[in-house]
């Protein structure tokens, strides 16, 4: 609807514990009690597209969710104000259904041998290929699985990291998911990250202390460092809550490009550290939009865009130190060896022009060509 020029804006209130439920004078069900009147004025004040609720509800979903503690609030016919909360994301007790399931009673895998087959060949056939990308790496392989829910996606994904740890060489696993309810920008691609960084619910550490956590884990792991922009630039945004989140994607201090090459760089390391990487992102229907470009930006070997600085023959390949100046991946040798045998059609006193966007960036005359 709001696509189309209809915006509509909600809010709930939720609270929790007993309630009399009885026909009102016309017959209707009805809810009278403490708790109804307190879930209406935790609509009341809860902001527009939120969900606000009370201790009571935030302790009994727990670990489900990340929470924002909102403080105490006045309610009308209460003489002590309500701490309320409001849920910001999924916690890490979220289970899949199956998974509950085998606390009761050993459910074995059946029916979905084949499809199991086809994920482990994937590794295979990217391990055997000689086909590289434009940099010379490996070319990334994606596989969807798509069904109706309760068909056992979860369950393959589940044995498919199983199947990896048997694995004779070293495999790298980062998962996350997507949330049916309203999410904050980045928030699939910033929870894959901290999943990997063991940061808890709703712990929002300084910048300082992130980047310390996220270069001695890869110190350990790799032995690599990030390029500092991209230090920075993954610290700033680890350590920003909801609400500053919010502020940095509309103020635009932070370029789309300069997060997703960031992140570009963190996965580029980890790979080397690696013998195998695999990311798993779960429920990605529900994406958001900012971790939606991330994933197109990734999945397409960093096709930016490049200017025409970049690409000034030999010289572009020494200057940028043999790497993308956008995502630092390292470009292969071959590159410059073909520019380097390559000829060029030229002549003495011939005119030329760099044009770049549709204009003209550049311009000059050959004065000396060298044998």
């Amino acid at each position: 609807m709001r696509d189309r020029g209809f915006p509509i804006d909600a809010r709930c209130g939720v609270s929790y514990g007993d309630v009399t439920v009885a026909p009102d004078p016309a017959g209707h069900l009805t809810a009278t009690g403490d708790h109804v009147n307190i879930a209406s004025r935790m609509e009341e004040t809860a902001e527009t597209g939120t969900v606000q609720v009370t201790r009571a509800v935030r302790d009994t979903a727990g670990g489900l969710f990340e929470w924002k503690d909102l403080g105490l609030i006045a309610v009308k016919g209460k003489k002590e104000r309500v701490n309320a909360f409001r849920p910001t994301g999924p916690g890490k007790v979220q289970i899949e259904r199956w998974e509950r399931a085998t606390r009761l009673i050993s459910v074995p895998f059946v029916g979905r041998k084949k499809e199991l087959s086809e994920l482990e060949g994937l590794l295979l056939r990217q391990s055997g290929s000689s086909d590289c990308n434009r940099r010379g790496g490996a070319k990334h392989v994606i596989a969807g699985i798509r069904g109706a829910a309760g068909i056992g996606k979860s369950r393959l994904i589940h044995e498919f990291r199983k199947s990896l740890e048997l694995r004779s060489e070293k495999v790298l696993v980062l998962k996350a998911g997507c949330a049916s309810y309203a999410q904050p920008p980045l928030w699939l691609i910033l929870s894959l990250i901290r999943d990997w960084l063991d940061l808890g619910v709703g712990d929002y550490p300084p910048a300082e202390t992130v980047r310390e956590q996220l270069e001695g884990k890869l110190g350990i792991l790799t032995g690599e460092k990030l390029r500092e922009d991209s230090a920075r630039v993954l610290s700033s945004l680890l350590s920003a809550g909801e609400t500053e989140m919010e502020d940095e994607e509309t103020s635009g201090d932070r370029s789309k490009l300069q997060i997703q090459s960031s992140v570009t760089d963190l996965i580029r390391v980890l790979a080397d550290g690696s013998e195998r990487l695999v990311i798993i992102l779960d429920d990605v229907h529900w994406i958001d939009s900012a971790s939606r470009e991330v994933v197109e930006f990734l999945a397409a070997n960093c096709d930016t865009k490049l200017k025409t600085l970049d690409l000034v023959p030999l010289v572009s390949f020494l200057l940028l130190g043999r790497k993308c100046r956008y995502c630092g991946a390292k470009i292969s040798w071959r590159y410059f060896t073909v520019e380097l045998i390559t000829p060029i059609a030229m002549e003495k006193e011939q005119r030329f022009a760099v044009r770049e966007g549709g204009r003209t960036v550049g311009a000059g005359v050959i004065s000396e060509i060298i044998e």
